[in-house]
């Protein structure tokens, strides 16, 4: 039921892991698993979805994990959107290693999305 419901609303999805994944602990060892169904699943219908909740929970525990999923998701048809995803990672481990897999270093990378 849980990958189903991620596939066909990632927002909604999203939404219960942000709110009860902190303090369930089935959620908190599956998380990443959401989080993938989530991207995965996302048809083109509701890859806009899933930016529309990045926009809206950058306060998220799990930002930056669905971020660089989605990152994974958009990068093979919109470099630039990848790009700019990339950009907003708060971990700055993480955002070089996304930034240069695009080959692009921190500094050339725009904020834009």
């Amino acid at each position: 039921m849980a990958w189903r419901t991620a596939r066909y609303n990632p927002g909604r999805t999203l939404d219960l892991l942000n709110e009860y994944g902190p303090q369930n602990e089935l959620l908190a060892q599956n998380r990443q698993d959401f989080i993938r169904k989530c991207i995965e699943g996302a048809s083109t219908n509701t890859i806009n979805t899933i930016g529309n909740w990045l926009n809206t929970h950058t306060d998220s525990p799990y930002y930056n994990e669905v971020v660089e999923q989605f990152f994974h998701q958009v990068r093979p048809v919109d470099p630039d959107g990848a790009k700019a995803w990339a950009s907003a990672v708060k971990d700055e481990s993480l955002r070089s290693q996304l930034l240069a897999q695009l080959g692009e270093g921190e500094s050339d990378a725009g904020t834009s999305r």
